[in-house]
């Protein structure tokens, strides 16, 4: 009787009790293989049917990794600071820390249940301060080294829950939690200048291996683009502002300017009859996100009354501001061609505004980059390509212009007004104070980073390195303080400290002053965001022990970089391209031998409810993974999810589909119990012509990430020899290739077999090439034009012995 909670249990126990090791060996000399599943976030919910794609898939290449004689790392940890774990300890009155030691305990039980072989002496975890030592010293590096600095962007707030709130807390103006109204306001913040990276982030792309899809995302978010800045003058105004195109072509059907309402010079050229309907304008546009705004269909906008001066015919050019502009995008000002450009034209056709086609574009497509100039003076009859040149020259000469790359690439806004996040390794201390730093210029960024409170400059300067791991105090409540005030705001005894200006270390000013080189010092409030942890995690499962260094060198040349990547498909873009861009700067700075740090990037599709719909809690059709693995294995759950259909594509769940592989996995473990009673193998060359045909195919598709074919065609197997004593050698065969996707069930069959260690550190069968020669060959026999028999000769046959048997089939002689 096939039992597989039973077996299941038996071989989760056996394995905690070591009678396997996943370990990597940190002494082996074996060809090593570093793969690598995106950690989870440890939430209240537990696993998700998501997360089992994801880990087993990896969980198959990793065994097939190892009995193939690699040394194979396979890790996990928790990506476990941020706002759900806030959220979720103020609503159930736990702290964070509480709340995710729980978390994680459940997922890690779940994990077991699953069978995946994942290396435990190597597990991280954000919220750990032995982790996050690392992280806020990578930070002070990049702050010395300029990286780090302060600006002011616009964020969401919410004056009913004194917050600032990300935009996915933010819906249609109101607030995702309470529905409260919110607006936009500005808001210094900590950046990270990743921009200085865009073009290295771009080219790079060329020396890795991921999908052509992961690729394209990643330079669609970089977005690298050629063409040129333009100054324009305003009417009767010293002002001017730039413009960035990549259309310097068009310049000549330019008809109206629009900028940014949050653009500095609106409230500087806006005439007084316009005043109003301009600021109520701005007024409406700050209760829209950045991304209602390019998507909303219809076009809005008011008149400034200003004009603008168009650098090459001196005509007066109308300047407006829309909210399809955003500040946060090339200049905070376009030059809109409607002629040329969709929005432009919907924009122009909603306020009159005049269209003139500037060139001779082929077929409907307005945008198109080809055709002739028309319209344009001293520039018509030129292609696209050589008007462009010509343009920009003319504007160079005039000094109004120049040829430019840009990036759609913005430097990353990296502070939260949170409690559940690293705090930031520096403190403010007052302007008077600064130029007496002298020795401890270490500690000083190349470009001072200054803020202003209560009127009075303040610089940041750097913690001493042996002040790390600075942890999280104490606060009363988790609740934000107010506009610029997180949770930190409330722990005074903390944020207060005397700094020593020879050594950079600190002291509560709870205590008496130490010295003449000690000054007061205000720790910062703000916390790091949650991708911060994320973006640097790989590199510390290499050494996740070490407290002198983020990892040994020397390990970190052994390991890196990671041979295959799997996650996520809504993770190739931010989180890529965020931790390319910190293993980069670790590059830069001597910390880790590569440039990239992933070789190669995969993703797995989703896994839909049934029906093709997305699953979701409110419309009650998600999976339970546990409940499916109580009900059928953990075994014919790993199977079904492999061979649902392709890995990358996104498949309903069918049931039945589980039901199946439950049946094939109960077919097998029969097989093997009953082989001795199997009949006797007629052809033991077809056997072994299908047999090495399994292996082959395993072998590749394994590799190629097609799990979906490896079940099928153990299946086939099954289905073709069930019934028949193959022999215990060619049954150890089929049970080491089907290990990789139920480690549980082989365990048992390889014991049954006569195995006394684990078939998990087996090795990885190889095919033989004789073997998949047939020895047969099947020919249709056509007569008059219609296929009447079939028959099946030696491949060594001759023609003549072909014709003599075709003609002896009765199907053949009554048509002959």
């Amino acid at each position: 009787m096939f039992d597989p909670n039973q077996i299941e249990k038996k071989w989760i126990q056996k394995w905690a009790d070591g009678y396997v090791s996943y370990t990597a060996d940190p002494e082996s000399t074996k060809d090593k293989k570093y793969i690598l599943v995106e950690f989870p976030f440890p939430s209240g919910a537990g696993l998700h049917v998501g997360h089992t794609k994801s880990y087993m898939a990896l969980d198959i290449r990793a065994r097939k990794y190892r009995m193939e004689g690699y040394d194979v790392m396979y890790p996990m940890g928790w990506d476990a600071f941020g706002l759900p774990t806030e959220l979720y300890a103020l609503k159930n009155g736990v702290h964070p820390r509480e709340a995710t030691a729980t978390n994680i305990a459940r997922f890690k039980e779940q994990m077991a249940r699953l069978g995946v072989s994942f290396d435990w002496s190597r597990e991280v975890n954000t919220t750990d301060p032995k982790y996050f030592k690392w992280t806020q010293w990578i930070w002070l590096q990049m702050f010395k080294e300029g990286l780090a600095y302060q600006d002011s962007t616009q964020v969401w707030w919410c004056e009913e829950l004194k917050t600032v709130l990300a935009n996915e807390e933010v819906i249609d103006g109101k607030s995702e939690r309470g529905g409260h109204p919110c607006e936009r306001r500005p808001l210094t913040q900590w950046m990270l200048a990743i921009t200085k990276y865009a073009d290295r982030l771009d080219a790079d792309l060329d020396e890795v291996d991921y999908l052509d899809v992961i690729k394209t995302q990643q330079r669609n978010w970089i977005g690298k683009s050629t063409g040129a800045r333009v100054t324009f003058a305003i009417q009767d105004s010293p002002e001017t502002f730039d413009i960035y195109t990549t259309r310097p072509d068009t310049l000549m059907g330019v008809t109206y300017m629009v900028l940014a309402p949050e653009h500095e010079l609106v409230s500087k050229i806006t005439t007084s009859e316009k005043q109003a309907q301009v600021t109520e304008y701005i007024e409406q546009t700050k209760k829209k996100s950045d991304l209602d705004r390019q998507q909303q269909k219809e076009k809005t906008g008011v008149f400034t009354g200003a004009y603008a001066v168009h650098p090459l015919t001196g005509e007066s050019v109308p300047i407006w501001i829309a909210d399809y502009v955003l500040m946060g995008y090339g200049t905070g000002a376009i030059m809109a061609v409607p002629a040329h450009d969709e929005r432009d034209m919907e924009f122009a056709q909603t306020f009159g505004l005049e269209i003139k086609p500037v060139v001779d574009v082929p077929g409907e497509d307005i945008g198109a980059k080809a055709g002739t100039l028309i319209n344009s003076g001293e520039f018509d009859g030129l292609s696209v390509s050589e008007g462009a040149k010509a343009i920009i020259q003319k504007l160079s000469a005039a000094g109004v212009g120049k040829e430019e790359t840009q990036f759609k690439l913005r430097d990353w806004v990296f502070s939260r007004q949170r409690y559940w996040g690293e705090p930031f390794p520096i403190v403010w201390i007052a302007e008077d104070s600064y130029p007496q730093l002298g020795d401890i210029s270490e500690y000083c960024p190349q470009e001072p980073v200054t803020r202003v409170r209560d009127g009075k400059t303040e610089y940041a300067v750097a913690l001493h390195p042996e002040e790390l791991p600075l942890t999280l105090p104490e606060v009363e409540t988790l609740e934000p303080q107010g506009l610029g005030e997180g949770p930190l705001a409330q722990a005074t005894d903390w944020i207060n400290v005397w700094y020593d200006l020879e050594t950079g270390r600190t002291q509560p000013q709870t205590e008496q002053k130490p010295g003449e080189t000690w000054v007061p010092a205000q720790r910062e409030t703000d916390t790091m965001p949650n991708w911060a942890g994320s973006s640097w995690y790989f590199l510390r499962y290499v050494d996740p022990n070490n407290d002198q260094a983020l990892a040994d060198p020397a390990k970190l040349a052994d390991w890196m970089p990671v041979d295959l990547y799997n996650g996520g498909m809504e993770h190739v873009t931010l989180h890529l391209l965020y931790s390319r861009f910190w293993h980069k700067f670790l590059y830069d700075i001597g910390v880790v031998p590569t440039k990239e740090p992933y070789k190669r990037r995969i993703f797995h599709g989703m896994i839909l409810a049934e029906g093709g719909v997305k699953m979701s809690k409110s419309k009650g059709n998600t999976i339970d993974p546990l409940e499916m693995c109580d009900s059928f294995g953990a075994d014919s759950l790993r199977c079904y999810i492999m061979f649902m259909g392709p890995y990358d594509e996104a498949i309903a769940w069918d049931t039945n589909g589980l039901v199946g592989c439950n049946r094939f996995l109960t077919k097998a473990y029969h097989w093997v119990h009953d082989l001795e009673q199997g009949s006797a193998v007629e052809n033991e060359a077809d056997l072994d012509r299908d047999l090495h045909a399994l292996i082959k195919k395993m072998t590749e598709d394994i590799d190629s990430q097609k799990f979906n074919t490896c079940v099928s065609s153990m299946m086939e197997f099954v289905n073709t020899w069930q019934g028949t004593n193959i022999g215990s050698e060619r049954m150890k065969t089929f049970v080491t290739l089907l290990a990789p996707f139920a480690p549980h069930l082989t365990e048992e069959l390889w014991e049954v077999l006569g195995g006394t260690t684990s078939v998990h550190m087996e090795s990885w069968p190889t095919y033989d090439e004789s073997k998949l020669e047939t020895t047969e060959v099947d020919y249709q026999v056509h007569v008059n034009g219609k296929m009447r028999a079939m028959i099946t000769v030696g491949k060594d046959a001759s023609e003549e012995e072909i014709k003599t048997l075709s003609l002896e089939q009765n199907a053949v002689t009554q048509h002959t």
